[in-house]
């Protein structure tokens, strides 16, 4: 199965991408990935994320949410 098969049958769904406890730049970096390669993702870190990581979304204007109810 390539690539462009997987996208086409993860892409029919919502998706939520949840961040660990206290989320770095590594967990971000990983979430953003694959926020790019799914459009119709969220990014969630229902635990917080770290004083890097919150300066790294507020840089970018990236859009996390911090709870489960984001749908």
């Amino acid at each position: 199965m390539n690539n462009d098969r997987i996208q086409d049958l993860l892409s029919k769904e919502k998706k939520v991408i949840f961040l660990h406890s206290n989320a770095d730049l590594d967990s971000l970096g990983s979430a953003i990935a694959l926020k790019l390669f799914f459009d119709n993702a969220r990014i969630c870190a229902p635990a917080g994320i770290s004083h890097l990581a919150k300066k790294l979304i507020t840089s970018m204007e990236i859009e996390i949410s911090d709870n489960l109810d984001i749908m």
